[in-house]
Formats: C-alpha cells, structure tokens, sequence
C-alpha cells in the first residue's frame, strides 16, 4: 500500500519553510522493480511500480540553487517544472471529467476511455461547474507557446493549456501521474508546468499492406506516440498502398478514420511517399491531391526516395505539388539532391548525416540519424546509448554496436526544429519501445540531466501503463 510519510528534516528551504513543512511524498520501498512484479501488483502499487512521486525543482521560489531536492516523478518524458504540495487528490466514481469548453469534449471522452483501462474508474464526461474531485480540462489564451500547459493538483486536477492540442498532450502526463492501490486512484498534489524544447517530435514507419493487422499496429503506434508526447508520426506508404490510396474509395475511408484516431491524440499523421512510384500511382498532382484530400489534418507530405533512383526535377516537382495544396514538405536527405535544388521555403530537410550544409543554405533540419530501433540489438543497450549519448543536435556517424557512435555536433542549433526515429516491427517490441521513450525525453527536455538508470525506474511504471493502454497487460489489481 502507499506509505503517505513527512519529508525528513534537512536543509532544502523553499519559500522560507524547512523541507519538512513543505513537502510529503510516496515514500517506495524498492526503487528498481522488474517486469514479473508489475505484472503481479496494480497500475503504480508501491511495493510494484515504482518511484517516489514528486520533484522539487530549483525554479521553486525561493529555493537556494544549491538546496535543491529532486524526487523521482514517474513519468517520461520528465516534465519541465514540478512543484510538490502536501496530500493526495483521491478520484472516486463521483469523479466526473469537466470539459469546461464544447472543444473540449472528444478529449474528455478519450480521457474517460483510457482512465477505465488504467484504474477501476467509469467517470462520466460532463459540462456542468466543477467540483472537488473531478478532472478539469480548461482552455486558457494566456499559454500562447504551441504546447504549454499546466496540471494543478489540489482539491481537484486541472489540466490547462491554449489550445486543444495542448490539453491533449497535458492529459498524458496526468494519465501518467495516476496511481491506483486496493482499488482507489489517485495522485499526489502538485503543480506541474511544462513545455517541450523541439517541436518536431516524430517517428516514422513503412506500410507495405493495408490489412486490418497493419491498422491494428498502426493504432499502436499511434497510442504509443500520445503516451510519450511523439507529436508526428510519418507513414510511407508502398506502391500497392499508395494505389489504393490514389484510387480506392475504401482504402480512403479506412486512412481518414485513423487520421482522426491520430488527431484525436494530438499526433498529426504524415503520408509519405517515394519519388520512384510516384508516376505509376498518377504523377506528382494527382497522387499529391489524392494525398491531400485523404490526409486532411496532415501539415506536412514526406517524399522519400534513394539517390540512385532519384532526380531533382523529379522531386522538385513533389515539392511544388505539396506547395500547391499547401503543404509543408518533409524531405528525405536520401533522396540524393543537393542543397539549392529546391527552394527552402516550405521544405524541411530530414538528414541521416550532419546539418550543416543544409542549416547553412536556411533549410529547417529533423534529425534522422538515430538508426531504426528494432535493427539496434538489445533493447536497453539501445536506449542508454540514446538517452545519454545523444542529443538532438548531434548526429550519429554509425550504426550502434558495442562500441558508442561518434556523435558529431553542427555550428548552429537554431534550425534544427527535433528528430524523427525509423520504427520496425510492432510498437509493444521492447526496442521500439524503450528506445520511444528515450528519444522522447531527450526531445522534450534535452537540458534536463536525469540518468538513464532513473529513466529505466520511470519508465517500469510508463511501460505497463501503456500495456493496459493497449489491452496488451490485464491489471489484476482491479
């Protein structure tokens, strides 16, 4: 069960008050747990799963910098700013999910859905006034960055950002903050501001079918992404795929229901596709407005291709086709051309080697030379090397084996706007999945120093949690 403790007295002060006057938190029994022991405990049980629950950081006013006491948090990506209060906030089935605005509603249901999988909770998604003990979702013009929000614990949680999107992404984290033993939910109170650094946060895949399995996987994928706050997933689409695409009204339907499933949390669904099947799907403009007419939501088009088979006129006129329907194109460097060979504007580069020559000729740069994960061998090995050898500016010069890559670091930062990671096989690989969540947290926060031994601790909670997302993992505890 949870062991609700005071904080032993020391010398961390803030805002005037000893450490013991400000803080209570979850004090764990075992730091480090393994899988067969989540398995057999509940969604974050104590003596299971896993970590003292809140962080004190030196932002806090009136913390002195060096009298500073960070707890672990069990949730990946670490957030930006976490400021612990005392007590628990306790959900029960009088709980409701306050949409406070009419936009507000479809994720308050998503939230209501993924709750029911993760705790014994039913809520109802309701627009009356709240109360104590319900789930807030509020908008809030006063957060004007893309994805900034807050979470505010007390008498009741209450998830606040500038726009839907952003409360989408904050529900995640609170999802994650969730823990539930001998049937009550709840988390602690705290107050948590948060924002990523990149704003491109991508992974990518390839579709060869389009059966109801590769659906299933890419629902996966999807759901995966949302939980690590992946806000782009980018699907090149094979020849038959593409056809079908082009020119099947079903085929079409089915790609617009799971855009929706993807913007629904807050993840945009990219197509991609290669210059080589390009002409046999209908040319540049039609596969291009076919694309864009499917892909509504999408503000970007991947065009792909290997340097053998490429030209530039022939990319050239993707790009301009993706213009025309006002699209964003996200260029694959392995398309062979060189920078000057279309213009800048609306073009950003996705580069396996370096970025200097791109960011010197004013492309926008997404940094892909992070290998496919599933290709990378063990699945720790991978994103340690990830978590704490890698940072989004830097590139890695070879494929990872026992030795660590060389990283190579560009002159210039400012147009490098995050990365994207190759996917392999299905998202429950623990690869894929751990090394997700590596590449996510470097991208939210790259600046933050938390090791990857403390990631590990985080993410036995975040992992299971996303099992029962999944419905891969039944929680016995409830």
């Amino acid at each position: 069960m949870w062991e609700i403790v005071g904080a032993d007295r020391g010398t961390d002060h803030v805002a005037g008050r000893t450490k013991a006057e400000a803080l209570t938190w979850v004090r764990m029994p075992n730091m480090r747990i393994t899988g067969q022991r989540a398995a057999r405990g509940g969604w974050l049980r104590s003596t299971a799963l896993l970590v003292a629950t809140v962080a004190l950081l030196s932002t806090i006013a009136g913390a002195h910098p060096n009298h500073q006491s960070i707890n672990d948090l069990a949730i990946v990506p670490f957030p930006l700013q976490v400021q612990a209060m005392r007590g628990l906030v306790t959900l029960t089935p009088s709980s409701r999910i306050v949409a406070t605005d009419p936009t507000l509603l479809p994720v308050a249901e998503l939230v209501r859905q993924e709750l029911a999988r993760l705790t014994p909770l039913e809520l109802a998604v309701s627009q009356e006034r709240a109360r104590p003990g319900d789930i807030v979702l509020r908008l809030d013009e006063r957060f004007t960055t893309p994805e900034s929000y807050s979470i505010v614990a007390a008498d009741r949680v209450t998830v606040v950002a500038g726009n839907v999107r952003a409360v989408t992404v904050a529900t995640a984290t609170f999802l994650q903050a969730l823990g539930v033993q001998d049937g009550v939910t709840a988390m602690l109170k705290m107050r948590i501001s948060d924002e990523p650094t990149y704003p491109f946060r991508g992974a990518c895949l390839r579709v060869e079918r389009a059966d109801e399995a590769t659906f299933t996987q890419l629902r996966e994928v999807i759901e995966l992404c949302r939980w690590y706050r992946l806000n782009v997933l980018q699907v090149e689409l094979g020849e038959a795929v593409l056809n079908g695409v082009c020119t099947t009204e079903e085929a079409q339907a089915t790609w617009r229901e799971l855009e929706a499933f993807a913007a629904l949390r807050a993840v945009e669904l990219v197509p991609a596709v290669s210059v080589a099947t390009v002409d046999d799907a209908g040319g540049p403009d039609a596969v291009i407005e076919a694309l864009a007419a499917v892909f509504s939501e999408a503000k970007h088009i991947g065009v792909t291709g290997s340097e053998d088979q490429v030209d530039a006129a022939a990319v050239a006129r993707l790009v301009a086709a993706c213009r025309a329907k006002g699209r964003t194109v996200l260029l694959d460097e392995g398309v062979g051309i060189e920078p000057g060979a279309v213009e800048s504007t609306d073009v950003v580069i996705v580069a396996q080697t370096t970025a200097d020559r791109w960011l010197d000729a004013g492309y926008r740069v997404v940094n892909a030379s992070v290998p496919p994960l599933r290709l990378m061998g063990e699945a720790e090995a991978v994103a340690h090397v990830i978590h704490t050898d890698w940072e989004p500016w830097g590139w890695m010069t070879q494929q990872l084996t026992d030795a660590r890559p060389r990283l190579v670091a560009v002159r210039e930062r400012t147009g490098i706007i995050g990365a994207q990671v190759e996917l392999v096989g299905p998202a429950s690989d623990p690869t894929a999945h751990l090394g997700v969540a590596a590449v996510a947290e470097r991208l939210w926060n790259p600046m933050l120093r938390r090791d990857f031994a403390d990631m590990c601790v985080r993410f036995e909670h975040t992992g299971y949690g996303m099992k029962l997302i999944w419905g891969h993992q039944k929680d016995v505890d409830r």
